[in-house]
């Protein structure tokens, strides 16, 4: 079963969740529906790694589930699960191109700041052939 395979089916889980909310469902029924019931355990572990849902009475098995705040959030989130999952790609994204942008920003600073230090040494070397020509005019005014 592929992530997006994964993707869809908690999707699905959720969005049926919604019609018995209070009640715990089993995760293996959906995945019975959708012919992966040997992979109960991935969404299961899915959903309870996510925090979406929380494991109900493990003594009649461990795929009976109710869902958490989050996972009631994230079951009416407009586009359900996937569009819960599609903006949070998206600020990952957001955040990412923010973390590039102050590293081109450090990289700029960091250039100017060589270029600052290159003036300022040229600066210092005319100061110090200003000195050194006055010295020398002096010593031999001084003659």
């Amino acid at each position: 079963m592929t992530a997006q395979q994964e993707d869809t089916i908690i999707n699905e889980f959720l969005a049926q969740f919604l019609d018995f909310l209070g009640q715990a469902r089993l995760v293996s029924t959906i995945a019975r529906q959708h012919g992966v019931e040997h992979q109960a355990n991935v969404l299961l572990n899915r959903l309870l790694s996510e925090g979406l849902a929380t494991q109900v009475a493990p003594e009649f098995g461990h795929f009976l589930v109710s869902l958490t705040p989050k996972g009631v959030e994230v079951a009416r989130h407009p586009g359900g699960y996937l569009g819960y999952l599609s903006e949070l790609e998206k600020a990952r994204m957001a955040k990412q191109q923010q973390e590039q942008e102050l590293a081109q920003a450090a990289i700029t600073s960091a250039k100017a700041t060589a270029s600052a230090a290159r003036a300022a040494w040229v600066a210092a070397g005319f100061s110090l052939l200003s000195i050194l020509i006055s010295l020398f005019a002096l010593w031999q005014a001084s003659k």
